[in-house]
């Protein structure tokens, strides 16, 4: 398990903008871009009026709707059983847990709950800003952990992509001295 230090860590406002630029859209990693429907005006090398960069949401919905594509549907959504892919299913169902909790306190208010441990007797009441807490440090270990899978998925999935290209490129110019037939006969004739 991690420290709680470590968690309050990962929790920082830098390092939570740092895992956001990871999984924001193109659009907004890019300000000259089209944002919201809407194009960005760019900046002309005369006039050097400073852009704003577009300021990220702490929690993004998208990420939140993958994590329960995680718990719900793994099979499709991993490749294989990697510590990554084992690691972000466990952070996904504690954060989708913390989340659902943080939900029924809005609708319900305060809940009494009783905690199961030798060190801890009798209950404890979790109220909005308790949930909202423990919800962001479970955002958070969600998120990195994400972020750490999508680029160990995409170095992957680059890899797939080179070697499915090669593999095509192979199969249209056959063996090496029918494609230097090919060469040949598409210079001189």
């Amino acid at each position: 398990m991690i420290s709680e230090a470590v968690i309050g860590n990962m929790c920082n406002r830098a390092n939570i903008d740092h895992l956001l630029q990871h999984v924001a859209f193109p659009t907004h990693r890019d300000s000259s871009s089209k944002v919201f429907g809407r194009r960005v005006k760019s900046i002309k090398p005369g006039n050097r009026q400073a852009q704003k960069p577009v300021k990220l949401s702490r929690y993004l919905v998208r990420v939140l709707v993958c994590a329960y594509m995680i718990i719900g549907h793994p099979d499709i959504v991993f490749s294989g059983q990697s510590e990554n892919e084992t690691t972000l299913a466990e952070s996904a169902a504690n954060f989708i847990r913390e989340f659902e909790l943080l939900i029924k306190i809005i609708i319900n208010g305060p809940i009494r709950c009783t905690k199961v441990d030798e060190s801890f007797a009798g209950s404890y009441c979790r109220t909005f800003r308790s949930q909202l807490e423990a919800f962001d440090r479970a955002w958070c270990f969600y998120l990195h952990h994400f972020v750490d899978w999508k680029s160990e998925d995409a170095k992957l999935l680059e890899r797939d992509l080179v070697r499915a290209a090669c593999q095509l490129e192979l199969s249209k110019t056959g063996s090496g001295n029918a494609s230097k037939d090919r060469l040949w006969k598409s210079k001189h004739f």
